[in-house]
């Protein structure tokens, strides 16, 4: 959903055969593009005008407004989560920059991520707990959120 929707009415959706677009919060919906092959879209987050989606096998996308050219951020990764400027893959965590992806963590891989009221974002992991910290910075040296990291 649109940060606006209240004014915009934008709703977006990620499917196995495509993100869609309704511009009307719901009531009517057009393709904005598809899947090439049998890649479905996992996740969606919009970061400005740009919406981000991951893809099960292919990737971060990107797409700015009116989403007329899709370009690719993040080639052949299984993305868990995407959030503003981040993605949360099977093979880590990977900061989403102008046209290119770097890694950014030393967590193995992330399954889903949360950004906070306070900016900070919470990283869940399959085997290493949940972790906290700056969306760029904390998450290069990641400490663990008070109660919720299980310790190995």
């Amino acid at each position: 959903i649109s940060p606006r929707v209240a004014e915009d009415e934008r709703v977006f959706a990620a499917t196995d055969s495509g993100v869609f677009l309704s511009e009307n919060t719901g009531q009517a919906w057009r393709e904005v593009w598809l899947t090439e092959g049998e890649t479905p879209f996992t996740s969606l987050a919009l970061d400005g005008d740009r919406l981000l989606v991951g893809s099960e096998g292919g990737g971060v996308w990107v797409s700015a407004w009116p989403f007329a050219e899709v370009s690719q951020l993040l080639e052949g990764a299984v993305v868990n989560a995407v959030l503003p400027g981040l993605a949360a893959t099977a093979s880590g965590i990977y900061a989403l920059d102008d046209g290119a992806a770097r890694s950014v963590g030393e967590l193995d891989s992330g399954v889903c991520m949360a950004q906070l009221p306070d900016g900070s974002v919470l990283v869940g992991t399959a085997q290493d707990g949940v972790w906290r910290g700056a969306p760029s910075a904390a998450i290069t040296t990641p400490r663990p959120a008070a109660s919720a990291h299980t310790a190995r």
